[in-house]
C-alpha cells in the first residue's frame, strides 16, 4: 500500500465507541470535538476509518465498549503506521489476537511482528477474556432488543439497530434501507441511497417513514401503482416465490444452488434466499430469471396456467422490469422531494445533520421522515415477529445504555 507524506503525517483519533457512548468526554461537547481537537481526523466508523491512511492513530481509553471486528481492523489492517493507546495507570488493554494467516512459505516471508512499545502491562487476550466479551456483547443486545434466535411460524430474521439518539429498530436481514453518508453533510441527491442491511455502518444516517411499519421504498412504489391502475403488478411479477418457497421446504439452500450451477448459473446460499424473500424482487439477469423458472418447473414446483412456460418466463421477465423502473421511480421522488427539503430548512449548502431530523415532505407535508444516525448495529440476527420490523422504540433509560 503506497502512502504520500501528508498521509504519514496524518494523525487519527477514535470520537465514539459502541452504542453512542463517548471515550471520556462528555456527550454535550461532542458537536464542538471538531474545533477542539484541530488538526486530528476523527474517526466513529468504519467508513470513516477506510476513507484515509494515517502515521499515527490515537486509541483514548482502553476501548472496551468497540465490537472486535472493528478493533482487530484499526490494529491490523495496515492503514496506520502506528496505534497509540491512551490508558490511566494500572489500566489494561487488551490487544485482540491477530488473524493467522495459512502456514506458507509465501506468507512467513512477508508477515511481520506485532511491535508493542511503552506497555507498561501487556495482557494478551485469552479464550476466556473471549467468551467474557462475546456473553457481555449477546447480553446487552438482549437487554435492548430482547429478541431470540428460536424459530417459530412466520417470523423473519432481522438486525437490530440502535441510534445515536436512544432510539433502536429492527430492520430485515435481506432487506435494504434508505441511507445518508456519515459525514452528515449533503451535497447531491444522489446519496440518499439504498444500502443493504447487513452493509449499515455506525455513523450512517438512516431514513425511515415517522410511526409506520413497512419500507418507505414499497409504499411510495405502491403509490406510483396505484396512481396508474397496476395495483396487482407486484403480485403479478413475482407469483413466482411460492414455488421457491415451496421448493425450499424439500431442499436445501445448497441443493438449488447446485441445481443452478449445473445449469450454468453461479449464485450463493444467500442469493437464493433474498429471492425467496419479500425484500428482493428476483434475479437481475434474464437468463438466470429464465434458468431459475425452468428448474422450478423441472422439480415439479411450477405449472403456469393457461400459458406455455417459455411465454410465463418473458410476461414475468417484463413485469419484474416494469416493476425494478417503478422502483426507481420511487427512489428518485423521495430523493428529490427530501433533498429539496433538507436544503429548504438548512438554507444553505455543507450544512451537517444532527443524529436525529424530523422531516415532513408531500404535497401536504403529510408524511413524516426520521433521519437518525447509527450508533452501533447487532450483527447476530434475531428472529422476530414482522410487525416489529422499522418500528422505532425510545431506549432511553434503559439500563445498557446507562
Amino acid at each position: 500500500m503506497s502512502r504520500s507524506a501528508d498521509d504519514l503525517n496524518l494523525t487519527g483519533l477514535l470520537r465514539s465507541l459502541s452504542a453512542g457512548k463517548t471515550p471520556g468526554w462528555p456527550i454535550q461537547s461532542v458537536p464542538e470535538l471538531d474545533e477542539v481537537v484541530k488538526g486530528f481526523q476523527l474517526v466513529g466508523s468504519r467508513k470513516e476509518w477506510r476513507s484515509s491512511l494515517f502515521g499515527r492513530f490515537i486509541l483514548p481509553c482502553a476501548c472496551r465498549n468497540v465490537s472486535t471486528s472493528f478493533l482487530e481492523e484499526i490494529i491490523y489492517s495496515g492503514r496506520t503506521r502506528t496505534v497509540e493507546v491512551l490508558l490511566y495507570s494500572e489500566e489494561k488493554f487488551f490487544v485482540p489476537r491477530r488473524i493467522r494467516l495459512p502456514n506458507k512459505g509465501i506468507f512467513k516471508a512477508r508477515v511481520q511482528k506485532t511491535t508493542i512499545e511503552q506497555e507498561s502491562q501487556p495482557v494478551a487476550a485469552t479464550p476466556n477474556a473471549l467468551t467474557i466479551e462475546a456473553w457481555a456483547n449477546e447480553a446487552f443486545w438482549q437487554g435492548l432488543h430482547g429478541a431470540t434466535n428460536t424459530a417459530a411460524k412466520d417470523l423473519v430474521s432481522a438486525n437490530y439497530v440502535l441510534f445515536c439518539d436512544g432510539s433502536g429498530t429492527f430492520l430485515p436481514e435481506s432487506g435494504r434501507a434508505l441511507t445518508l453518508p456519515s459525514s452528515g453533510v449533503i451535497s447531491d441527491a444522489s446519496e440518499l441511497k439504498p444500502t443493504f442491511v447487513t452493509e449499515v455502518n455506525e455513523g450512517d444516517f438512516i431514513v425511515f417513514r415517522s410511526g409506520a411499519s413497512g419500507s418507505l421504498l414499497d409504499e411510495t412504489s405502491d403509490r406510483i401503482m396505484s396512481g396508474s391502475g397496476e395495483e396487482s403488478l407486484a403480485a403479478l411479477a413475482t407469483d413466482w416465490k411460492d414455488s421457491l418457497e415451496a421448493l425450499l421446504i424439500s431442499h436445501s439452500y445448497g441443493e438449488v444452488v447446485q441445481a443452478l450451477h449445473t445449469r450454468g448459473v453461479n449464485v450463493t446460499a444467500a442469493t437464493i434466499r433474498h429471492w425467496a424473500g419479500p425484500d428482493v424482487l428476483g434475479p437481475g439477469d434474464g437468463r438466470a430469471f429464465e434458468e431459475l423458472i425452468l428448474m422450478l418447473a423441472e422439480k415439479g414446483k411450477l405449472r403456469p396456467a393457461n400459458i406455455d412456460l417459455q411465454s410465463y418466463i418473458k410476461e414475468r421477465w417484463k413485469n419484474l422490469r416494469h416493476l425494478r423502473s417503478i422502483r426507481h421511480k420511487a427512489g428518485n421522488l423521495i430523493r428529490s422531494e427530501l433533498f429539496e427539503t433538507l436544503f429548504a430548512r438548512f438554507q444553505k449548502k455543507n450544512q451537517k445533520l444532527s443524529d436525529k431530523e424530523s422531516i415532513r415532505i408531500g404535497e401536504d407535508a403529510e408524511v413524516e421522515l426520521l433521519v437518525l444516525r447509527v450508533s452501533s448495529v447487532d450483527r447476530n440476527p434475531s428472529l422476530v415477529n414482522p410487525s416489529r420490523l422499522y418500528q422505532v422504540e425510545d431506549l432511553r433509560g434503559n439500563k445498557w445504555l446507562g
